[in-house]
């Protein structure tokens, strides 16, 4: 186990050194996985919560024509456990929810303020004991 130090709260935060996810090989066939370290602009969010929508179970049925591998969930919340030395705007400690779209932050749509129309836009599983999700490019919002 690793540890972080909350600046708002002084509290020890600790999680583990590899994290693990579910991902899709095919329908109704889905392994547990280790997922990378965050990076240096990255935020490790420790998950306290994620949805299943009907796009998950389709998945999970196969009615839904989608490339495997993958991992399926949409939006989470949970709590800050680890920030690249890069990243501004968040602490250690801070609640948290997130959105599976990643936008590039500079395309004509993403300029106009308008991520969800993003040129570039990609979507990313959340159903993850702990999510590394980059700084700017998913929609992170504190609570």
């Amino acid at each position: 186990m690793a540890d972080s130090t909350a600046a708002n709260t002084g509290q020890s935060i600790k999680f583990p050194a590899s994290m693990k996810t579910i991902r899709y090989s095919r329908p109704k066939d889905f392994t547990l996985v280790t997922v990378p370290e965050p990076g240096p602009k990255n935020i490790l969010i420790n998950v306290k919560s994620c949805d299943i929508c009907g796009s998950d179970l389709h998945i999970d049925s196969g009615d839904l024509g989608t490339n495997m591998p993958l991992i399926t969930g949409h939006e989470t919340s949970g709590i800050v456990v680890k920030l690249g030395n890069a990243v501004k705007g968040f602490n250690i400690g801070d609640k948290v929810t997130a959105d599976n779209a990643e936008v590039c932050g500079y395309c004509h749509y993403c300029r106009q303020g308008k991520p969800l129309c993003c040129e570039n836009f990609a979507v990313h599983g959340l159903h993850r004991e702990y999510l590394d999700l980059s700084e700017g490019s998913l929609i992170i919002t504190k609570l």
